[in-house]
């Protein structure tokens, strides 16, 4: 869907809440720019029809990778969340994929949204 490299309205260090990046999203991948696994994990997602909001941590928002760091102790990139939950990274997201999880996880959030 959006990424905020391409948009004019960058999050700035106040108004940014990662609570509020994911809740409106089934699909969030915050990714960095020239990063392999963002780009697999991207890809993974696509893979499976599942249209990740793409937020793109470049040298002005640099930022945003403390609090993803500090929110949920994984150090690199990608930061993957699902239906609002923080997955991980490329390797988390591929085991859960691999065992169904993610798309589970995806179904069963459509249908409460359908309720």
């Amino acid at each position: 869907m959006g990424a905020y490299c391409c948009s004019s309205q960058e999050p700035t260090r106040d108004d940014f809440s990662i609570e509020n990046e994911v809740k409106d999203s089934n699909v969030v991948v915050f990714s960095k720019p020239g990063c392999t696994d963002s780009l697999r994990a991207k890809t993974l997602l696509y893979s499976i029809d599942a249209l990740p909001k793409v937020i793109e941590v470049n040298k002005r928002t640099y930022y945003l990778k403390e609090k993803l760091k500090l929110e949920t102790k994984q150090e690199s990139f990608p930061y993957v969340f699902i239906a609002g939950k923080f997955i991980g990274g490329y390797e988390e997201l591929q085991n859960q994929i691999n065992k169904g999880t993610i798309q589970k996880m995806l179904k069963d959030e459509n249908n409460k949204q359908t309720q």
